[in-house]
């Protein structure tokens, strides 16, 4: 899917006179994720949210589950669910940029299964792909150990290899 809006195009960037996508340019702060006091997503202040930040606040692209606030918080139907409903409260406005990178609680101790994070990966960002997203951010996924029989540095290259192989975004 291709993003919508105005930004889909491409801007000459003033510094270095590159041409980069649209939606690189301009105020594009990591949202934070309003919660409810048992730690669930507040759908409600979610959705102020977004419309204090792109009305009242001049940004230019939302970058949902960039590393502040719960990133680790949630589980995998939560994250499916956080991306659709920001989708649907910024309403094309403005473009919306998603960090796709598979489920982890941030616990060193209890690193997650490398082909089950590089699956949950590939579906988070096909999924956020399909909601409408601009653009993924598949951050080194300092969750990983390495696989059975391989390299730490293997590991994290086979990661990026199939997200690109299975993903479009």
């Amino acid at each position: 899917m291709s993003p919508a809006g105005n930004w889909s195009g491409s801007i000459i960037q003033p510094y270095t006179q590159q041409s980069i996508p649209r939606y690189l340019h301009g105020t594009m702060p990591p949202m934070a994720t309003p919660c409810t006091p048992d730690n669930d997503i507040d759908e409600s202040a979610t959705r102020s949210y977004i419309d204090f930040l792109v009305d009242d606040q001049g940004i230019d692209t939302l970058f949902l589950r960039g590393g502040v606030s719960r990133m680790y918080a949630f589980n995998y139907d939560q994250v499916r669910s956080y991306t659709e409903l920001v989708m649907e409260s910024v309403d094309d406005r403005v473009p919306v940029i998603a960090g796709t990178c598979g489920i982890w609680d941030g616990d060193n101790a209890h690193k997650p299964d490398p082909a089950v994070y590089t699956r949950e990966t590939i579906e988070l960002t096909n999924h956020a792909d399909m909601a409408g997203v601009s653009a993924a951010v598949v951050v080194l996924p300092s969750a990983l150990d390495a696989a059975p029989g391989k390299s730490l540095e293997d590991t994290i290259v086979d990661h990026y290899i199939a997200v690109a192989a299975d993903t479009e975004l």
